[in-house]
């Protein structure tokens, strides 16, 4: 990845949340949109030949009712290890009573050799069913989707979870006072911001500037002229809104009524077409 590739994924991630623009790192199982969001890698000890790799993600709820959820987590690596993960015990993912529409957060830790590069995470529903009450079960609360999440780590952007003024080439691999804090995170994202921003002259200097650049890197991925849709993994998904990162296919199975709201938003023509291409019977 190049600095100026880092750059523009800092100032994406400053101006709209740290996923919100890595569609393809979201997955779907049952009523459970998955984003992979980030990765940290922890220096060893000077006696360990074993390093620290903490994973973090982000679970939002699609459902009707709440939501109980656990996952396994296996790290396969390079030269064919494989490692078991477990719950960060400061920040577990865990989703308890999820309520439709919620989101919750948070890591897995895995150990890995020295000299082993971490490929892809994988995680596996520990139940059959995911809703908290399984004589309550509707057809969507089984796992009909698949019975595992696959995330592929090399696509992922050289973007720690905790942000870190990399730019200025003084601060890296630091943690920074606070982390995972709402406002500690946002100072640290500034930071970043401001390193960078400084480093490559060309880059607009205001924060109108900013959101003009990042709009315009947004037009080039956009599938259509008013910016609806990206693709993930050659589909057409959701670039913005609540179900941001979701597939067509995905929206048109689990609430049909926004697929509705849209068409009362007299949208492009360009735009129908992309929906149409994996709705046909959508109308204007």
């Amino acid at each position: 990845m190049t600095p100026r590739s880092f750059l523009l994924i800092s100032l994406i991630a400053f101006s709209t949340g740290f996923d919100a623009n890595k569609p393809e790192l979201t997955q779907r199982i049952g009523d459970l949109r998955v984003t992979l969001l980030g990765t940290k890698l922890l220096e060893p000890e000077a006696t360990s030949d074993h390093h620290l790799v903490v994973i973090r993600f982000r679970a939002q709820s699609t459902a009707k009712q709440a939501l109980c959820v656990g996952f396994s987590a296996t790290l396969q690596a390079s030269f064919g290890l494989q490692y078991r993960g477990s719950v960060s015990p400061k920040d577990p993912f865990r989703i308890r009573e999820l309520l439709p529409g919620e989101n919750t957060e948070g890591e897995y830790e895995f150990f890995v050799k020295n000299g082993s590069d971490p490929l892809r995470v994988i995680l596996r529903p520990t139940a059959k069913t995911q809703t908290c009450n399984p004589e309550k079960d509707s057809f969507s609360a089984i796992w009909h989707t698949g019975d595992e999440l696959r995330f592929d780590l090399l696509s992922l952007p050289e973007t720690p979870i905790t942000a870190q003024p990399i730019a200025s080439g003084e601060s890296r691999g630091s943690e920074h006072a606070g982390a995972h804090s709402a406002v500690a995170d946002a100072r640290a994202c500034w930071d970043v911001l401001q390193g960078q921003v400084n480093k490559y002259e060309d880059i607009p200097k205001t924060a109108a500037g900013i959101s003009a650049y990042v709009a315009e890197h947004r037009k080039k991925r956009a599938l259509d002229s008013g910016g609806w849709f990206i693709s993930r993994n050659g589909k057409p998904a959701l670039a913005r809104g609540k179900y941001q990162g979701m597939l067509i296919r995905e929206i048109a199975e689990s609430d049909p009524a926004y697929l509705g709201w849209m068409m009362s938003l007299g949208l492009p023509k360009d735009t129908i077409d992309v929906i149409k291409s994996v709705v046909p019977n959508f109308q204007k």
